[in-house]
């Protein structure tokens, strides 16, 4: 590669004037420039001279501008333009700038993180791979150099996945890993992607998810070892090491969620990124939800948070559970819609009220409302229904006012519910109003505050009634 093209100060396509160089990995270096025509700051990667540059390598290096191109996540690194340079014939790509630093130098300088920082940092990674898998995409290659760290407008983190180099397209006629290569880090490698990378599907980026995760809150790999082959051999044939080891205070259930990433046999593993992030969202900042639910809806995932393990807590968020009505209407309002286990809404004008129905061990605390003797009766029928109430007595409604009452007093609601005509004599004639019942003379029944009681019966003795 020539030198010129990371020397500060030169000018390339008349367009671009190098600054500096930000860094090598291993098929290219990556240099900031200054777009002259915009102003702004881009980052421009030029592809390393390697053991005989061969059209392949050239392929390989493109193909990540293409990746990126069909991206549309804020999380996922963008490619601004692709092309060779004149004379030298060097590929390049023009990339967002970014502000920040990769998670690898932020481990570097402030060692472990929060467990609910990293799990949110996770669940923006869980996005932006569950299109590229979407897409037929697998990554191959998470680790924490590969994540950085920058900042929305607001200030709020972002975590943005680069370097789709070795990436693996699924669509015919674009792979170009050889049956028997070795892509990726060892360290975040899966078993199948050690055996051959050709092979891998998105299950193997959830392994690298979890040891990336487990580096984060650990400051180690779970299959640490002082070579290459020790790695291999922990990850074959070893258990991941505790987290135990390296971190204490894990909240319950977060290393359930590490260990099921860890499996060696992928159908055992999180099924998807979003299986994934469904199950890390218990653990991160509320804030950070939405990065689960985008990684099921993009992946076409409904469903409620899998439990891995008994001691995995419920998730909170209902909202990746399928979003349909609740079978039944709410009634912990004293203005809804009464079921038919209100008293004497479903009865004829001849049949007096009945006492309150139960349903297994729980009764409706009508008037533990505190609405009085004669309390307040929501009605779903005609004047038929209004007659039956009113010529019910209210003792059963004083009884149950004993029974269900609690010690303490409860202060008396004043239903602010205009009075209406009388109902009518037809029976099924429609009525949409809230009526308070009425005492058989003209004047209307005063709403008084609930008896009190001397003594409260046992509780086996309600629920036996």
């Amino acid at each position: 590669m020539n030198e010129n093209l990371t020397t500060p100060g030169t000018l390339l396509m008349g367009k671009y004037r190098i600054e500096k160089v930000l860094g090598q990995g291993a098929m290219g270096v990556v240099v900031a420039a200054t777009h002259l025509g915009f102003g702004t700051r881009v980052a421009m990667k030029f592809m390393l001279p390697g053991k005989g540059t061969s059209p392949e390598r050239q392929q390989r290096f493109l193909q990540e501008a293409r990746i990126a191109a069909r991206l549309t996540s804020a999380h996922a690194g963008k490619v601004l333009d692709v092309g060779t340079m004149e004379g030298t014939g060097t590929p390049y790509l023009v990339m967002e700038y970014l502000e920040g630093k990769d998670l690898d130098a932020l481990l570097d300088e402030g060692g472990v993180l929060p467990f609910a920082e990293a799990v949110g940092y996770i669940l923006q990674v869980c996005e932006a791979v569950a299109e590229a898998h979407r897409a037929g995409i697998v990554h191959r290659d998470l680790k924490p150099a590969n994540l950085f760290l920058t900042r929305f407008a607001d200030g709020s983190p972002c975590i943005k996945v680069l370097d789709f180099g070795v990436s693996k397209l699924t669509e015919a006629g674009v792979n170009l890993t050889h049956a028997t290569a070795v892509l990726g880090s060892p360290l975040y490698m899966s078993p199948e992607q050690m055996e051959a990378s050709k092979d891998v599907d998105g299950r193997s980026d959830v392994w690298a998810l979890g040891i990336v995760l487990f580096q984060l809150v650990a400051g180690l790999t779970p299959f640490h070892g002082e070579g290459i082959q020790q790695v291999c051999a922990r990850v074959f044939f070893g258990e991941p090491a505790p987290l135990s080891t390296f971190r204490i205070g894990a909240p319950q259930g977060f290393e359930a969620v590490l260990l099921r990433c860890f499996e060696k046999h992928r159908e055992q593993r999180w099924q998807s990124v979003a299986e994934l992030a469904a199950a890390l969202v218990p653990f991160a900042p509320l804030r950070f939800i939405v990065h689960a639910e985008r990684a099921a809806a993009i992946l076409g995932v409904d469903y409620a948070p899998p439990q891995a393990t008994d001691l995995l807590p419920v998730s909170p968020l209902a909202s990746l559970s399928p979003r349909s009505p609740p079978e039944t209407p709410d009634t912990s309002s004293p203005w809804a819609p009464a079921s038919s286990e209100v008293p004497g809404t479903l009865e004829s004008a001849a049949t007096p009220a009945p006492a309150p129905r139960r349903s297994g061990s729980t009764r409706r605390p009508l008037a533990a409302l505190g609405l009085g003797a004669a309390g307040l009766l929501l009605l779903v029928g005609g004047g038929a229904i209004a007659r039956a109430v009113v010529a019910a007595p209210p003792a059963p409604l004083v009884a149950e006012t004993a029974t269900l009452a609690p010690s303490a007093s409860l202060p008396a609601l004043e239903p602010t519910v205009t009075p209406t005509a009388a109902p009518s004599a037809a029976v099924g004639a429609p009525s949409a109003s809230v009526v308070v019942p009425r005492a058989p003379s003209s004047s209307p029944r005063p709403v008084s505050p609930r008896p009190k009681t001397s003594a409260v019966p046992p509780k086996k003795d309600v629920l036996d009634r």
